[in-house]
Parts: structure tokens; sequence; C-alpha cells
């Protein structure tokens, strides 16, 4: 039997600062009073504890959201899966 793979959720960022740390971490940013909708969906990966796909100008990662801010904008973090 195969065993298939799920699909992870993906977020495509348009609106936030995205950058990489290191090849295993990787940030969103958004200024203070954004409304973007990416938030939204970020913070419903974090809440759901759900691995998903970030797809931003300069690279793509896949991995668990932590939200590290919200209080001077939003600011989260994103530890790659090696699924």
């Amino acid at each position: 039997m195969f065993k298939y793979a799920m699909p992870v959720p993906a977020i495509r960022i348009k609106d936030g600062q995205m950058y990489r740390s290191t090849k295993s971490f990787a940030w969103v940013d958004y200024p203070m009073g954004s409304a973007s909708h990416e938030i939204k969906l970020l913070e419903e990966a974090v809440t759901n504890n759900q691995t998903v796909e970030i797809i931003g100008p300069a690279f793509t990662i896949n991995g668990t959201v932590t939200l590290i801010s919200l209080g001077n904008g939003a600011k989260f973090r994103v530890v790659r899966s090696d699924s």
C-alpha cells in the first residue's frame, strides 16, 4: 500500500515582510495596525497547531507557526517541519 501525505494549507504572504534567520526558521512581520487577512490565517494555524506552507516572494517554507507578538505589530515565527 502506498501512503500519501496530506497536503498542507498554503498561506501566500503579500502584505507582510518575510525573512529567514536560518534554514529552519523564518519570520513574518506586519506593521502595527495592519488588518491583513494573512494575520487571521496565521493566527488560525497557531491555534490549531497546524503545519502550513508559507509562500513568500523570495522563498517558501513548510512548518508550524508561533505567534511572537501582537502588541507592536504582528510577528510570527515559522519553524520548518521535515516530514
